[in-house]
């Protein structure tokens, strides 16, 4: 068994004052949060000085812009699978159109076809090109909230449109 006096455990010293360290308390870790340039911020769910907690929304971004794309991208592959129906249906006639025709006529039918033909392709591509765009705005809506990926205390917000109030070291980031 280890002995130890009680000044020596309660950090009393032999005077039985309490002794005194100076230092200074830094964070364990630091998370910049960077507001993206293209995007506006709608909401803000925190302020400084409050505590959060991993998963805690912190701001939500404007996703207005990008909803009323995603109508329009939803029209557009409305009308581009119209237009792909169309031209199936059309090189469907031509090719019928081209077995009763007189050989005359064959060539020009042909000619149309390939027409259609590349039409087609390019409403396809168009339409893949949509889906893919729709897809990223759909992403982009989806992940309009950020939250925290940390505990912590909020140290600063950087606002362009108010005041910036902050704790310790400022830096370029939106949300510290």
């Amino acid at each position: 068994v280890f002995v130890d006096s009680v000044s020596a455990l309660t950090g009393l010293g032999s005077t039985g004052v309490i002794q005194k360290f100076a230092g200074v308390v830094e964070p364990q870790e630091t998370w910049n949060v960077e507001n993206s340039s293209d995007r506006t911020i709608a909401e803000v769910y925190v302020k400084v000085g409050d505590t959060v907690k991993a998963g805690d929304q912190l701001f939500t971004y404007d996703t207005t812009e990008a909803e009323d794309s995603l109508i329009e991208g939803e029209i557009e592959i409305d009308r581009l699978n119209g237009d792909i129906a169309g031209y199936q249906s059309q090189i469907e006639t031509l090719q019928a159109d081209k077995a009763k025709a007189a050989a005359a006529d064959q060539l020009d039918i042909e000619t149309q076809i390939q027409t259609i033909q590349n039409q087609l392709r390019r409403a396809q591509y168009d339409l893949q090109k949509q889906q893919v765009t729709n897809a990223n705005l759909e992403e982009t809506i989806a992940n309009s909230t950020v939250t925290s990926e940390i505990d912590g205390l909020v140290q600063s917000i950087n606002d362009s449109d108010s005041a910036s109030y902050s704790y310790g070291d400022e830096s370029n980031a939106y949300m510290t």
